[in-house]
């Protein structure tokens, strides 16, 4: 597992080494409960056009025994009306379960829909903004032991400033093996993300 987290660290790194002229914004969000340590980093490019973003997370949980990294790539922008964010994208997800006294890889390139909702730009004016998001990768996306992948998040952001937020949330993941094993995690998390 310490080759994957140097690997994890490494990416992370050179995204933040970015060149800074092509930066619009960039995030860094950790996550934690009693059981699980999720860390990750979001970079909007100024591409002069859409608002691509870059992202990368690491989850790792004691209690389910399993650990992924993911890289991701989406599209998101403002639709309908103001606060209200409709995104597309795909992500590519590695990682390693232990379950029924083996290890399992997770490889797999889901699809990502997201939404998000910032009552900042809203009539409410609240400091507060809702995001959910879900990946697929059904079979013929899914690699090595993984036969599906599916997972959703949803938060709450409570926007102490423009830079700070503390996050409240939720998230379920649900992996399928081959020889029928299927991994299994949700959990509540509470956490923060500096936007800089």
């Amino acid at each position: 597992m310490n080759k994957f987290i140097k690997i994890t660290a490494v990416i992370f790194i050179t995204l933040i080494l970015a060149p800074a002229t092509t930066l619009a914004d960039a995030s860094v969000e950790l996550n934690v409960n009693d059981s699980d340590f999720e860390t990750r980093l979001d970079i909007l490019l100024n591409t002069g056009g859409a608002p691509l973003t870059l992202g990368a997370g690491f989850l790792y949980s004691d209690d389910d025994d399993f650990w992924l990294t993911n890289f991701n790539v989406s599209i998101k922008d403002e639709v309908l009306t103001p606060g209200l964010n409709l995104g597309l994208g795909f992500k590519g997800v590695f990682g390693e379960t232990d379950a029924k006294s083996d290890d399992f890889t997770t490889l797999a390139l889901p699809f990502q829909f997201l939404v998000e909702f910032d009552f900042r730009e809203s009539g409410a004016n609240l400091p507060i903004s809702i995001t959910a998001s879900l990946a697929w990768a059904p079979e013929i996306l899914s690699f090595s032991d993984t036969e599906d992948y599916f997972e959703f998040y949803a938060a709450v952001y409570i926007h102490v400033n423009y830079w700070a937020s503390i996050v409240v949330g939720y998230r379920y993941i649900e992996i399928e093996y081959d020889h029928d094993i299927e991994g299994e995690h949700d959990a509540f998390y509470l956490g923060a993300r500096l936007t800089f």
